[in-house]
C-alpha cells in the first residue's frame, strides 16, 4: 500500500535524525515528541487534507493544559509540504529535508526551557483568543511576573464570562475558584501551576502511546 509505504519512510527518516536527539514517536504514528519538562514540543508529519505525502507542523504543547490530545497551543504549520506519488526515493530526499527543518524548529524551542526567554515569546503572540491569553497568564506566573499575571487573569475572566462552551466554562471555574483566590501569593501560583504540569504529565504517561515519556526530577 501506498500510504504503509510513505509512513515507513517517515519513520525511517524520523529514526535516523530525530531519535538521536532524544525525540520519541506518539504510539505508531506520524507524531513525534520532545520533552522539555513544562511543554513538549510536538513534531507532527501530517497527511493533510489529501494525498499521501507530509505537511509540517512544529509547535509547543504547554502542559499546564490538561487536554487529552497534544493540542499544538504555539506554533504550528512550517512551509514545508513533502509529496509522495509513489517515487520511494524522492519522498525519502523531500523527508529528510523535511525533519531537518523539524529539527531546526526543536533546537530553537529547546531554548524556551529558560522561561524568562519563553515569556517574552508567548507574550508576542498577536492574538487575544481566550486561550493564548491563558497562556500568557500561566507564563507569567511560572516566571513570576505576578503584576502581569494579574492583568491577564482580569482578561480571561471577561473573555469567559457568560460563555458557555465547556472550555471557556473549565478556564472560568479554574481563573475565578483557584487562580484568584492565590494570586496575591506568587508561591501558591507557581506551586499551582506546577502542579498541574506534574498531573498532565503522569495522565500522558498512563496512555499507551506516551509511556516514552519519562518522569522529570521538576516537572513529574
Amino acid at each position: 500500500m501506498a500510504g504503509n509505504r510513505a509512513d515507513k519512510i517517515i519513520f525511517q527518516t524520523a529514526a535516523k535524525i530525530l531519535v538521536p536527539e532524544g525525540i520519541f514517536e506518539r504510539g505508531k504514528s506520524r507524531v513525534w515528541v520532545d520533552d522539555n519538562g513544562w511543554f513538549l514540543t510536538v513534531i507532527d508529519f501530517s497527511r493533510g487534507t489529501w494525498g499521501k505525502g507530509s505537511h509540517l507542523h512544529v509547535g509547543l504543547h504547554f502542559l499546564w493544559n490538561d487536554t487529552d490530545d497534544l493540542s499544538i497551543d504555539l506554533g504550528g504549520k512550517e512551509a514545508s509540504h513533502a509529496s509522495y506519488v509513489g517515487d520511494d526515493a524522492s519522498f525519502a530526499e523531500q523527508m529528510d529535508e523535511q525533519a531537518k527543518l523539524a529539527m531546526e524548529q526543536v533546537r530553537y524551542y529547546r531554548t524556551f526551557s529558560d522561561t524568562a526567554l519563553a515569556e517574552k515569546n508567548i507574550l508576542g503572540e498577536n492574538t487575544s483568543a481566550p486561550l493564548c491569553t491563558w497562556n500568557k497568564m500561566m507564563i507569567s506566573l511560572l516566571n513570576g511576573s505576578a503584576p502581569r499575571g494579574r492583568s491577564y487573569l482580569k482578561e480571561v475572566v471577561a473573555i469567559t464570562t457568560d460563555n458557555y462552551q465547556p472550555w471557556a466554562i473549565d478556564l472560568h471555574r479554574k481563573a475565578t475558584r483557584e487562580i484568584a483566590l492565590i494570586m496575591s501569593n506568587q508561591e501558591k501560583c507557581m506551586q499551582y501551576i506546577l502542579g498541574l504540569i506534574r498531573a498532565n504529565r503522569c495522565a500522558l504517561r498512563d496512555k499507551s502511546n506516551m509511556a516514552r515519556l519519562k518522569e522529570n526530577k521538576k516537572f513529574g
